[in-house]
């Protein structure tokens, strides 16, 4: 019940339109997803509603809504008249136009091809250096490559529950030997592996995910084993959560829903 409620409550940061919304409901649903990973025997439900996510359009979408935010935002400010002389009236109209161009071109951007390197030119050839997107914005080259990656935890919490769910329905409550539909959207031509040895699944990610520097943001793991023992219990195995500031790390231990799994 908790994490339901906690479902519906993040809905509301997830339709609004600002991206720090956005990227608040990204934060809170990798903790949920690491949670639903850890469960078993859940409703049907909690698969279409993983799947039903739909984080880029969400991110896109607020990175054009920003565009026009920042404009709007500057002309209700009451800022003084030297504001809008040629020169900073030049400079917001060229953020909100390269803003919009922005959001297209991580559009075309896919979660194996969004790298460092590509993000860098992207954000040069659009804010240069002393630019008002560079000056307000100097952290946002990270933001889609958050974004990208989650897509990708979000389609592995997928598969995990779907092959909890055909290993609860089979008659002696053994994993199944294939899962349907391992090819990852979020990284067009790459599939995830699933394979079973005995009373152990493994299911991990087989594209090449560009790495970033460390960071403090939470990221999950892109496998996950799960064991049956004699006696029935599903036992998770996963690698070590990463990008956990200490403070995150004692909230883990000590938030009463995640702490029971």
């Amino acid at each position: 019940r908790m994490l339901e409620a906690a479902w519906k409550v993040n809905e509301g940061l997830r339709s609004r339109p600002e991206m720090i919304s956005q990227l608040a409901a990204i934060a809170i649903t990798r903790w949920q997803l690491a949670v639903l990973r850890k469960m078993d025997g859940l409703k049907p439900a909690w698969v279409e509603r993983i799947r039903e996510q739909d984080a880029r359009r969400g991110f896109i979408q607020a990175l054009e809504w920003q565009s026009f935010s920042f404009a709007k935002g500057m002309k209700e400010a009451g800022l003084p008249e030297t504001w809008w002389s040629p020169g900073p009236r030049r400079e917001i109209v060229s953020y909100t136009r390269n803003t919009r161009e922005l959001a297209k071109e991580i559009g075309n951007q896919n979660a194996c091809s969004y790298d460092p390197e590509r993000a860098r030119r992207l954000w040069e050839k659009r804010f240069p250096r002393r630019s008002f997107g560079a000056i307000f914005f100097p952290n946002s080259q990270e933001s889609p490559h958050r974004m990208f990656r989650f897509l990708l935890e979000q389609e592995l919490t997928e598969l995990v529950l779907r092959a909890k769910a055909a290993r609860a329905s089979s008659a002696d409550g053994s994993w199944p030997s294939d899962l349907e539909n391992l090819a990852s959207s979020a990284c067009p031509g790459a599939h995830w592996s699933y394979r079973v040895a005995g009373e152990t699944m493994s299911i991990s990610f087989g594209g090449d995910f560009p790495q970033w520097p460390q960071s403090g943001t939470l990221k999950l793991p892109l496998s996950h084993k799960a064991s049956v023992s004699r006696r029935g219990l599903l036992t998770a195995r996963c690698q070590p959560l990463t990008g956990f500031a200490p403070g995150h790390r004692l909230l883990w231990m000590a938030h009463p829903l995640l702490s029971s799994f």
